[in-house]
């Protein structure tokens, strides 16, 4: 007896689709957990369950305060350090770029630390409200956002797993059977120096962590929008577009419900986001200048800071590596907001190119003005604290900022260090004689 081939109806392909979809969606929920887990152990994530016992809901205020008290301890000894260090010292230019930079980078994470700690309870419901909207046609299209999430956890675990302990052992070394001073007192070095390495590590963390659900979350929206994009195109290109097609302006309101969904989650998050957004970019920035500086300084640095900064060659590819890093930050951040806004507004053209046609149904007419009005009323965009919009805009301004200033420093340098005067100077008889000043 010949076997019969199998058959395949359409709802058995649907079922598939809905189930491989579902399983995206799930890698996807499961990805946010993870980085709601590695937010969740500095205190920042608050339940909004409101069943929670008193004991539990102090856990993590506790935690939080833990950590933002560790962030001031460390200030307050790389401060005593500077201080001790540039006492008789005439110049320090090299040395206050140093304390300036590792400063400023704790304070922003310890300042940002507490606001997103009263922002974050509705974050779990965003993200997962992120992951349950989104849908994926094809594996091309979702292919992609797997490689870019296996990438931002394999990068965490290569800053835990490698860079810190490599750093930690080598730094360890240098310092072995040496004192350093805490606030005064005269401690071994390793134990100073252990603490201090791992307090500044631990924002460096943080600032990975929140950096990494920013990525995931711009691309994931971005794609979901571009997805959009080409459906509108293609029920525009493929439809008929007069006052009989039902089915054609059904279709068309549904993908612009499916719009509105997607901007409501972008705003949701910004709500949240937005300043610690602010605070981190405004931070990188800080250390590309002061990175910008201490190139065109030219200069070594005066004195050391203890033995946690020194003049070695260690300190100084630590000093170059974290200041590269932060260069890579500010880029990627700026990107990927930028990404996400550009691919949210690109679906306004098409939206103009379907009002151009004069049989268009009245209420999806009504519908796409609607639409576009929203857009032109609330970008859909991230903010950084609601003063800048972070789109592709952001990025030429922020080249601007650091192109002027690169010029004014290296102008600065140039008058400072290059065109020596000279010196009037009278002998006993009256005569004048000139020589070069030392500055």
């Amino acid at each position: 007896m010949a076997l019969q081939p199998l058959k395949i109806s359409n709802d058995d392909h649907a079922d598939a689709a809905t189930s491989e979809n579902e399983r995206r969606r799930a890698y996807l929920r499961r990805a946010f957990k993870i980085m709601l887990g590695l937010m969740g152990a500095f205190g920042t994530i608050r339940s909004s369950n409101s069943r929670q016992s008193k004991c539990s809901a102090t856990f993590p205020t506790l935690r939080l305060l833990a950590v933002v008290c560790f962030f001031l301890l460390f200030l307050g000894q790389l401060t005593y350090l500077y201080l001790q260090a540039s006492a008789n010292l005439e110049t320090a230019t090299s040395l206050k770029l140093h304390f300036i930079s590792r400063a400023q980078s704790t304070f922003n994470t310890a300042l940002c630390l507490i606001i997103l700690s009263r922002r974050t309870r509705k974050l779990p419901s965003v993200l997962f409200g992120i992951a349950n909207a989104c849908l994926w046609s094809d594996e091309s299209q979702y292919r992609p956002l797997r490689r870019i999430v296996n990438f931002t956890v394999a990068y965490l675990g290569f800053i835990y797993g490698i860079m810190f302990p490599i750093g930690l052992i080598a730094k360890i070394v240098s310092v072995r059977g040496l004192n350093e001073s805490l606030f005064g007192w005269s401690l071994p070095a390793e134990v100073v120096i252990l603490s201090m390495f791992i307090i500044e590590a631990t924002a460096i963390s943080f600032r990975s962590i929140h950096l990494m659900t920013l990525i995931i979350m711009c691309l994931t929206l971005g794609m979901q929008f571009s997805h959009l994009t080409r459906s509108i195109k293609t029920s525009r290109q493929g439809g008929s577009i007069d006052k009989s097609a039902g089915d054609y302006g059904s279709c068309m309101g549904d993908l612009l419900y499916r719009h509105y969904r997607l901007s409501k989650l972008v705003h949701q998050f910004d709500a949240i986001f937005s300043a610690s957004l602010f605070l981190f970019t405004a931070s990188d920035v800080i250390l590309l200048t002061s990175l910008m500086s201490y190139f065109i300084s030219g200069s070594r640095l005066e004195a050391s800071m203890g033995h946690y900064v020194t003049q070695s060659a260690l300190d100084n590819g630590v000093f170059m590596f974290g200041a590269f890093g932060g260069v890579v930050l500010v880029l990627t951040r700026v990107m990927v907001t930028a990404y996400l806004s550009y691919e949210a507004e690109s679906c306004v053209p098409e939206l103009h190119m379907i009002l151009e046609n004069p049989n268009l149904d009245v209420d999806l007419e009504k519908h796409i003005h609607r639409s576009l009005q929203r857009l032109r009323d609330a970008p859909v965009t991230l903010t950084g604290w609601g003063l800048v919009s972070m789109n592709r805009s952001f990025i030429l301004s922020v080249l601007g900022v650091l192109a002027t200033y690169l010029v004014v420093v290296v102008q600065m340098s140039s008058n400072t260090g290059h065109s020596p005067q000279m010196e009037c100077s009278c002998d006993i008889y009256g005569h004048e004689s000139y020589s070069p000043s030392a500055f």
